[in-house]
């Protein structure tokens, strides 16, 4: 979907797992990817992938719940090119009522962590609805239904 945005772009993986989606954006070209990730034993993976595709200088990994993470990517100045989110499915945010899919959507929209122009891609159970405020900074581009996946698209306005 996003195979030709992807060249010398910095790449952020939020719940990386085995970091699947950041790898393959360094694959295609992408100068950098970092990896939010919580789990251990995901982070080793990760680890262990990076030395075996022989990338390690181009990624950074975060331990770390994803929020918190977020706001210590931004407290750095760091931004982004394409953050791909892919949330544990149906599940609520910390402290919050809403899936974190949604409050993924918003804090991104009501943040600088993704350049204008730049894009964002959640992937959720395809019965997701996101119950947004008004997005400010966000545009909703399309979705996809993968099975039991939806993979939606925003854009960060120029």
């Amino acid at each position: 979907i996003c195979q030709h945005s992807i060249g010398e772009s910095r790449f952020l993986d939020i719940f990386a797992g085995s970091g699947a989606m950041g790898f393959e954006a360094l694959s295609r070209g992408a100068q950098s990817a970092t990896f939010i990730e919580m789990n251990k034993n995901a982070i080793h993976c990760i680890e262990s992938n990076m030395d075996h595709l022989k990338v390690r200088p181009h990624c950074q990994i975060l331990r770390g719940e994803a929020f918190t993470m977020l706001q210590f990517l931004e407290k750095k100045g760091k931004q982004f090119d394409v953050i791909y989110a892919d949330p544990p499915y149906r599940t609520l945010a910390p402290g919050s009522t809403h899936f974190c899919s949604t409050q993924i959507i918003e804090w991104i929209d009501r943040h600088s962590l993704l350049v204008p122009g730049g894009l964002l891609f959640i992937e959720e159970d395809f019965r997701f609805q996101p119950q947004l405020d008004q997005l400010q900074t966000l545009t909703f581009v399309n979705d996809r239904r993968m099975g039991p996946a939806v993979l939606q698209q925003y854009q960060k306005k120029q």
